[in-house]
């Protein structure tokens, strides 16, 4: 008695460890499957194909036999296989023949999963039940390769299904699947849900960020097309009116008297000064839209062989250009040159009454991207205002004082902006001033 009561025990307690040991493997075994399985999340993008189809053959491989992720179509009545596995190549090839990636109608037992979130699960399958339940076609299917057990499990993410995870268990050593598989592959679902649903957001997000371009694009082209055609338009009448003043001016100006002569170079001023006005305008729409290029430009030379223009057509002029050696930039070359173009035409507009005119053009490192700066002994103005610049057709001087149109700024500010930089001005009356700006460099 007292001999039965130990071989008892004893086979008790060996019965007891086995049992651990079988846990302890299964633990492990899971483990090793969440860790593969989440490496592939973590590589998941866009493209989550590649990850759906690691997370269905680990779990074929892990639990299977056979897994097949299902996604469910926009519209809520079609699935369509998007990865399918089955450790045995018979069986999985034998799949893709049958049912392939094609669309398939929401069946009432998928249903039913997809609106509850509760998994079917079917611990002993009885063939009998499943034609009952599923096309003659998937029936004939689940026969064939001897399916014992199964479940299907759903994907749902932000509160919605977006297709199921189907397992089918078949070879005849593997027991049927119980709470441990169902709590494994439904943690697995849960996450690859949500994966699947970023990613589709994200496809939606880049298809809008596309179409928003193409938009934007096609209404560039054709704000360009009509700023063209109104500077052809406006033109024209100018042409006119130069050419009938340049007529009066000529043939009758004797007859006209000072007054006459007088009203008749007012009009030719105006007329140059709408040409001027149309031309800047034109420019500020070509920044606005042109595509960057950027390259390096060396801002030193740049600006010497923009002053020597003006310096050229006032020879009278006494002038001191003090330019910084090796001063260069990552930018657009063409955008830089009509930056600069503008600055020192402001800087050389406004320094007119000076003595002697200095124009500075240089750099200087701070913490962040290098700051660049045209400065000038000129006129100034009063801080007070310096936010009216960079706005279209602000100007703080009278024409009759310094001619212009008021759209050089709000040229060089958009050129600015579009190199993801900033601009901005240090002025007081009578002191000059100093225009600073950087064009951030490309990561």
């Amino acid at each position: 008695m007292e001999g039965q009561l130990k071989e008892s025990t004893a086979t008790g307690r060996f019965t007891a460890v086995s049992a651990m040991a079988a846990e302890r493997v299964r633990l492990e075994r899971r483990a090793v499957l969440l860790s593969e399985v989440l490496g592939a999340f973590a590589e998941a993008t866009i493209e989550y194909d590649h990850c759906l189809g690691v997370i269905v053959q680990k779990l074929a491989e892990s639990m299977g036999d056979l897994c097949t992720a299902l996604l469910l179509s926009e519209d809520g009545r079609m699935l369509s296989a998007a990865a399918t596995y089955d450790p045995d190549p018979e069986v999985r090839a034998l799949a893709h023949t049958r049912f392939g990636s094609e669309p398939f109608p929401v069946l009432p037992v998928h249903q039913k999963v997809l609106e509850t979130g509760e998994p079917y699960f079917a611990p002993r399958v009885h063939h009998e039940r499943v034609r009952e339940i599923t096309t003659a076609a998937r029936a004939s299917f689940t026969e064939q390769i001897g399916v014992h057990s199964s479940f299907v499990v759903a994907l749902r993410a932000h509160g919605r299904a977006i297709g199921l995870f189907a397992l089918l268990r078949h070879r005849p050593d593997q027991p049927p699947y119980d709470d441990h598989d169902r709590s494994l592959a439904q943690l697995l679902a849960d996450q690859a849900a949500v994966v699947i649903a970023n990613a589709r957001m994200l496809q939606r997000h880049d298809r809008e960020l596309v179409l928003a371009k193409e938009v934007a694009e096609r209404a560039n082209r054709e704000l360009e097309a009509f700023s063209y055609s109104v500077a052809h338009d406006l033109r024209a009448p100018l042409r006119s009116i130069d050419r009938f003043t340049h007529a009066l001016h000529s043939d009758y100006g004797g007859q006209l008297g000072d007054d006459g002569r007088h009203y008749l170079e007012r009009v030719e001023c105006a007329a140059q000064r709408m040409t001027h006005l149309i031309d800047d305008l034109l420019t500020l729409s070509r920044v606005s839209h042109h595509a960057l290029h950027r390259e390096p430009v060396d801002i030193a030379d740049l600006a010497r062989k923009i002053l020597v223009d003006p310096a050229a057509r006032s020879p009278d002029r006494v002038f001191e250009l003090r330019v910084e050696s090796g001063v260069r930039a990552t930018a657009d070359r063409g955008q830089l040159q009509i930056l600069l173009e503008n600055l020192l035409g402001n800087a050389w507009k406004f320094t007119a009454h000076q003595p002697t005119a200095i124009i500075e053009v240089g750099s200087r490192a701070v913490d962040g991207p290098t700051v660049y700066f045209v400065r000038d002994n000129g006129a100034g103005f009063d801080m007070k205002h310096a936010d009216r610049l960079f706005r279209p057709f602000q100007r703080l001087h009278s024409s009759s004082e310094f001619e212009g149109s008021g759209i050089g700024l709000a040229t060089v500010h958009r050129i600015v902006g579009r190199h993801g930089g900033r601009v901005w001005i240090d002025s007081s009356p009578g002191r000059g001033t100093t225009v600073y700006f950087t064009v951030t460099e490309p990561t």
